[in-house]
């Protein structure tokens, strides 16, 4: 799998609210920072989330090119060259689509992840930018026919 990478899939619910299950992986370099420490071998970092997602858009009552909305949620963590290597994280973070042409765009996201255990100097921050494509054109609610 080339790296850095990321998939998601979201399904809209009802009234701005959808949900959204992603995965990413990415490596570390010998030298990055991971909890505080310099670490002196390559890594790996692979996470998976299950959020809910408020799209602004929903106030604006129309559809455009620009997406923005507020996600939370839980998920699971694995840093091979970290204090916990593996470990549950709470999440919570902003991000945008920029649509570009006909369910072409792009996302942009930051979340904060907060371990479920370990101290805080495990907590950490992904950011992250993915091509994106709406597969339906129509926005209808998750177990519509």
């Amino acid at each position: 799998m080339p790296y850095p990478s990321k998939i998601f899939v979201e399904g809209y619910f009802h009234k701005g609210w959808s949900f959204v299950f992603d995965v990413a992986y990415n490596q570390y370099k010998t030298g990055n920072v991971v909890d505080k420490v310099t670490i002196n071998k390559n890594g790996t970092y692979f996470g998976a989330d299950f959020n809910a997602r408020f799209a602004f858009s929903h106030w604006a009552k129309k559809e455009g090119w620009f997406d923005p909305y507020f996600t939370f949620g839980y998920g699971y963590t694995y840093r091979n060259n970290a204090v916990n290597i593996h470990t549950g994280n709470n999440s919570i973070g902003l991000g945008c689509n920029f649509f570009i042409w006909k369910g072409l765009g792009l996302n942009l996201q930051g979340l904060g992840k907060w371990v479920m255990k370990g101290d805080i100097k495990s907590n950490y921050t992904h950011y992250s930018a993915t091509i994106v494509y709406k597969l339906l054109g129509k926005r209808r609610n998750l177990g519509d026919k």
